[in-house]
Order: structure tokens, then sequence, then C-alpha cells
């Protein structure tokens, strides 16, 4: 497909260069370092906007959350464990030894 420019005098379409898909004037290339700047600045302005981290640190302190209380209980469940396998493991001593 390409587009021309119409003449006055005939109507007919006349073939431009300027107005060929793919053609494009040469542009001067910007330096690397300007380039790598635009990037992270556009980065940098894209994560303050950007509200979808957001929802993923909410659910990490969550599972944060739940992983130290997971923990706590536990700790303080293990506690009572020790003393009732402590318990039953005397019974099962003393009955060990009334029955030999």
């Amino acid at each position: 497909m390409h587009f021309g420019v119409a003449r006055p005098a005939t109507g007919q379409m006349e073939k431009s260069n300027a107005y060929r898909i793919g053609t494009s004037p040469a542009r001067p290339r910007l330096p690397a370092k300007k380039v790598i700047g635009m990037f992270l600045r556009f980065k940098a302005l894209r994560l303050i906007h950007d509200e979808l981290g957001q929802d993923m640190i909410e659910y990490t302190l969550l599972v944060a959350f739940v992983a130290l209380a997971s923990a706590a209980i536990y700790i303080s469940a293990g506690k009572q464990i020790h003393g009732i396998w402590s318990q039953a493991n005397s019974t099962l001593v003393t009955a060990n030894a009334a029955g030999s």
C-alpha cells in the first residue's frame, strides 16, 4: 500500500517516498546514556504510579503474619505436647514394669 500526492492539473497520484510506509527521513541517533536514562525514568514513574505491586506486598505481609502466628502456636503447644508424651511414656513404663 502506498500513499501519493494528487497532482492538481491531471488528478493523477504522484508517487512520493515521503509517504511510503517504512521510510522516514534520516533521524540522528540518541546517545546510549540518554536512552538508558529515559528508560529508567519511565520505569521509575511507572513503578510509582502502578498499584499492582501493592497487592503483592499485602499478601506477603499476610503470609508473614500467618507464619509468625503458626510458629508461636507451635512453640506454646510444643510444651504441652511434650508434657502429654512424657506422661504417656511414664504410664507405659509403669505398666510394662507391672506386667513383667
